[in-house]
């Protein structure tokens, strides 16, 4: 179902009934909040619901079990729910372009996650649970306000990319050159 480049404001609860539904667009919209509802799609993959005026995100989100993509860029989110680790599945995440000033560390628990952007937000630490990342390749945090970064982003194997542009910088950890 894509409904992108629209003007809803909100969505309708029914949506929920839409058991089979694997991808969901929504992206360019005026959309405040998402429904409930949204958790009872089950067999959803791909949910994109950029550049809307989202603030939070459902708890019920993190029912989606078979979510591989989701991309939640260029919203008003300020916090992200600890549910996000449920997403056992979950190849890509993208939050750029928020209001984000932590990470849950439920983080950690995205063991097939390959791609992670978080750039243009407020962003002044990471979690150390982004060292469970086994399978990251590419980490964007570009344009926050990192101080530091984790030492334990050594243990990132196959990371290929890490974008720490424009940030509040001084040192590198020692373990990158692991």
């Amino acid at each position: 179902l894509d409904v992108s480049d629209n003007l809803f404001v909100t969505l309708p609860e029914s949506l929920g009934k839409l058991e089979y539904l694997t991808h969901l667009n929504v992206k360019f919209n005026q959309l405040a909040t998402l429904p409930d509802s949204l958790g009872d799609l089950k067999d959803l993959e791909h949910l994109g619901v950029s550049n809307n005026r989202l603030e939070t995100l459902p708890d019920s989100l993190g029912n989606l079990g078979k979510l591989t993509y989701l991309n939640v860029s260029n919203n008003q989110l300020q916090t992200l729910p600890d549910s996000l680790g449920n997403f056992q599945y979950l190849v890509r995440l993208e939050i750029q372009n928020n209001r984000l000033e932590t990470l849950p560390g439920s983080l950690g628990k995205l063991k097939y996650l390959t791609y992670l952007g978080v750039s243009n937000n407020q962003l002044e630490t990471l979690p150390e649970s982004l060292e469970n990342l086994k399978k990251l390749g590419r980490l964007e945090v570009q344009f926050n306000q990192l101080v530091t970064l984790p030492d334990s982003l050594g243990n990132l194997g196959n990371l290929t990319y890490l974008g720490v542009s424009n940030n509040r910088l001084e040192t590198l950890p020692e373990s990158l050159g692991n």
